[in-house]
């Protein structure tokens, strides 16, 4: 069975039996690639915009399999403020810049993608559950920061680089609507 579900999509649907060119790798590869423009395709069609927008995106990402608690983030002035999200309620509603990994992904102006979060000292812990991390930028069209994507795993190394692009696409989905 496969990371990922969504209806009408399995790894099945990627290779025949003894693999495509890759073998099941490039099954992950073409099943996630296809999830994920199916996701951006129904978000990029919605008419919301807003808090309204980021919570139906968030709920869409709660349907992949290994995004266990999936929210945004609003940067106000030195403080990130929750908005959005599906999974378990956190205390964490508020976080300083430069706290934890959500602050530091804004203190250095860059995404995180995080393989084990028990290795970090500065890391909020949400959930005793949660084994990796990715926060992603939300960013206007002149490169000011607006927020974050925020997802927890429960597995270490639950994301990676191709986790980076899928929401850093729609982090530009969000920005374009962003009230």
């Amino acid at each position: 069975m496969g990371r990922f579900h969504a209806e009408g999509l399995d790894t099945r649907d990627a290779c025949a039996p003894g693999g495509a060119p890759g073998g099941r790798e490039y099954s992950r590869i073409v099943i996630e690639d296809r999830l994920w423009q199916a996701v951006l395709g129904r978000i990029a069609g919605l008419t919301e915009r807003g808090f309204e927008l980021r919570a139906r995106a968030m709920a869409e990402l709660a349907q992949i399999e290994g995004y266990d608690w999936c929210g945004v983030y609003r940067l106000e002035g030195e403080d990130l403020a929750l908005d959005a999200f599906v999974g378990e309620p956190t205390e964490h509603t508020r976080i300083p810049v430069g706290i934890g990994v959500c602050g530091t992904a804004v203190a250095k102006d860059s995404n995180q993608v995080v393989r084990d979060v028990r290795e970090l000292e500065n890391y909020l812990s949400c959930s005793v559950q949660t084994r990796s991390e990715i926060v992603v930028l939300i960013k206007d069209s002149e490169g000011r920061t607006l927020g974050q994507i925020d997802i927890d795993g429960h597995r270490v190394g639950s994301f990676d680089s191709s986790d980076e692009a899928f929401l850093a696409e729609l982090g530009r989905l969000l920005a374009e609507r962003w009230e």
